[in-house]
């Protein structure tokens, strides 16, 4: 099967630029029957523009970042916890 015949069958458009037997259009595909899903269905956050901040790369520096500063830095450990150390 032809990309462009797929492409076409999903009802999408090939870029300009190829959408040329020669480019993108005339690429042989093996039809394993995949169907296109939009990006907005493929969300891990459905009808958020952006996930919170503590499921974003950017959010996890920029937490590192400000427990660098004592006057940010949140006790993770309690008084009275204790740490094990891993036995071998």
């Amino acid at each position: 099967m032809r990309f462009g015949d797929w492409v076409d069958g999903q009802g999408q458009r090939i870029e300009q630029l190829y959408d040329t037997e020669s480019r993108e259009r005339g690429n042989l595909v093996v039809d394993i029957g995949a169907t296109y899903d939009a990006p907005q269905e493929l969300a891990c956050f459905p009808g958020q523009d952006h996930p919170a901040p503590e499921y974003t790369f950017q959010g996890w520096i920029d937490a590192t970042l400000d427990d660098r500063d004592p006057a940010n830095r949140t006790n993770r450990v309690r008084a009275g916890d204790v740490a094990l150390a891993p036995s071998f």
